[in-house]
């Protein structure tokens, strides 16, 4: 069986990175020029925190064995809280890491090592870990939609890619939502960008975050008891079979082959998307 999308719909990866900006951007007036920056590289903000630091939190956050200079960090670092932005973009990372480099070059003062504006994630790897250290103490928040509701439907496949082969992120709804296995789903609010819909509700049901997310890789209708809604498949790789933080919608989850999350799920739409996720990772 082979699988395509809907004519006219294009697929595409998002990457996800994140873009710390330190005290001295909103000191020195720098904010809007950096924001300009944000724009000319095509990187979308599409959730943020404010990080209040001291530490042991950057140590953890930079992976270093031990602080240089702690009383200089100390007082540059944890003395305000810093912003945090969840940006994407096809090329998220590598524009980020561009981005800084120019920002930089204009801004950063002669001989000054310690007053770096920004720092930005410079791999998947190094995002993954650095989301995590951040989330765990101060959880990101997604912008909130222009309008509410809910237009369509988008349906995340969240994966790991092993030597044995790709593993899969199930989850089981409780009881009173329905007693099965599934992916991530949700609705896309009307107006919203259904692959941004896709990190939002990956973040919403499992507090992980996606290194990339691709697609669609399958489009269907479905009918239910409110009438007909279109759903979009993606995939989300993740570097590690994370743990999860479920919401209230889900009791329990498992980690599993691409061909047992088949015999689990439920619905149609959602084994046929299995199958074309299998599929495209025959292909590769």
């Amino acid at each position: 069986m082979s699988f395509h999308i809907e004519k006219g719909m294009a697929m595409k990866t998002l990457q996800a990175t994140l873009v710390i900006t330190k005290p001295d951007v909103p000191e020195r007036n720098l904010t809007s020029a950096l924001h300009q920056l944000f724009k000319t590289y095509g990187l979308i903000a599409v959730a943020e925190t404010m990080v209040e630091a001291d530490l042991p939190f950057i140590k953890k956050l930079y992976d270093w064995q031990e602080v240089e200079y702690p009383r200089h960090i100390d007082r540059y670092l944890c003395t305000s809280q810093l912003h945090v932005s969840l940006m994407v973009s096809e090329t998220a990372i590598s524009k980020a890491l561009e981005l800084k480099k120019e920002f930089r070059s204009q801004y950063q003062l002669t001989g000054d090592r310690l007053h770096t504006l920004i720092h930005c994630s410079d791999s998947p790897q190094v995002f993954s870990r650095e989301f995590r250290v951040i989330n765990e103490r101060f959880p990101f928040a997604f912008r909130e939609p222009l309008q509410r509701g809910r237009a369509s439907q988008v349906q995340v496949i969240p994966y790991v890619e092993l030597p044995v082969g790709r593993m899969v992120l199930l989850m089981h709804r409780s009881q009173k939502k329905g007693d099965f296995w599934q992916v991530v789903t949700g609705g896309v609010n009307p107006g919203e960008d259904v692959a941004l819909a896709g990190f939002r509700e990956m973040y919403e049901e499992t507090k992980l975050m996606p290194t990339e997310l691709s697609g669609p890789i399958y489009a269907y209708d479905f009918t239910e008891s409110t009438g007909t809604l279109h759903e979009d498949v993606f995939t989300a790789r993740l570097s590690e079979c994370y743990a999860p933080v479920l919401s209230d919608e889900h009791t329990e989850f498992q980690w599993v082959d691409s061909s047992k999350a088949h015999t689990m799920l439920k619905w149609p739409g959602n084994k046929t998307a299995m199958e074309a996720f299998i599929a495209l990772g025959k292909a590769s």
